[in-house]
């Protein structure tokens, strides 16, 4: 997971699947017990779904690379759930947090066909219990007797049709956000006093900045979506920009030198926040 959903995302997978997608009622029966157990790390329901459904994606896309991709899922997502956190959460968390994405995953790949899926379901078994004893059978005894409500044959009839079918319920997520309006802009904090003119502050712009990239200071993922999009406006790419909208009004001849002007610009910029985004933005205009 590389990147929170806020409210509105949430509401819109809620209300997008909670009808009529068994998978996901499994995953809100289950998830909403350690959603209001994880205090701080407050894992929301939609946000496990969507985790479990990359996995079971990848594992539909290519079994053999989803095995070389998660020889070490437990560790990954626990660094990843650890930076993602805006709290001072209790390592533990994370811990049962990862522990419920790979257990529903497990039991899900484990229901299907193909023997990669199978072989893929035990990796995840083992990883759990070396990392945390009897994980997996812990997770179980909250996971079965929901499966068994559901229908363990309605589950698994959906999940070989699912891996069978075009369906993409991961990309379909991720497109469905994509569409969705973007929120205010938070307020900025008043750690400094603005100067005379109103001009920001160098600490107002980094909180603007790594608001707009959904990023911390020390955060090592880059929301390329978000990223795209501020470079999209600026720089002209796209048409509701500020280099184009001044085009159509003053007539102003907009070529690449512009862009990449206007690029070179951002990337001073972002480059004293974070270095690593900066380079994202250098590389974007070769």
């Amino acid at each position: 997971m590389q990147n929170r959903l806020s409210k509105s995302e949430r509401d819109a997978v809620l209300k997008r699947y909670k009808n009529d997608e068994p998978l996901f009622k499994l995953m809100k029966l289950v998830g909403r017990k350690y959603e209001r157990e994880l205090k701080v790390f407050r894992f929301a329901v939609e946000e496990l779904f969507l985790e479990v459904m990359t996995i079971v994606d990848d594992a539909k896309e290519s079994v053999s690379e989803a095995r070389e991709e998660y020889a070490d899922l437990w560790n990954t997502l626990h660094c990843q759930y650890r930076d993602l956190c805006v709290g001072n959460a209790d390592e533990d968390e994370f811990s049962i947090a990862v522990a419920e994405v790979m257990s529903i995953a497990t039991i899900l790949l484990s229901m299907c066909k193909e023997k990669g899926h199978t072989h893929l379901s035990l990796l995840f078994i083992n990883q759990m219990n070396a990392y945390r004893a009897n994980a997996y059978e812990q997770m179980l005894q909250e996971v079965m007797p929901v499966v068994y409500d559901i229908g363990e044959e309605k589950l698994k009839t959906r999940i070989r049709e699912y891996m069978e079918s075009e369906e993409w319920i991961s990309d379909d997520i991720q497109k469905m956000l994509m569409d969705l309006p973007d929120e205010p802009l938070r307020q900025l904090e008043q750690e400094e006093p603005t100067s005379t003119n109103d001009q920001l502050t160098n600490r107002q712009l980094a909180l603007l900045f790594t608001h707009i990239l959904d990023v911390g200071h020390t955060s090592d993922v880059v929301n390329v979506k978000a990223l795209s999009k501020l470079m999209s406006c600026v720089s002209g790419r796209s048409s509701g920009s500020i280099r184009q909208t001044l085009m159509k009004m003053k007539e102003i001849d907009y070529n690449d030198s512009l862009v990449h002007q206007d690029l070179e610009r951002i990337e001073a910029l972002v480059r004293p926040i974070s270095s690593k985004i900066a380079d994202f933005i250098k590389n974007s205009k070769e």
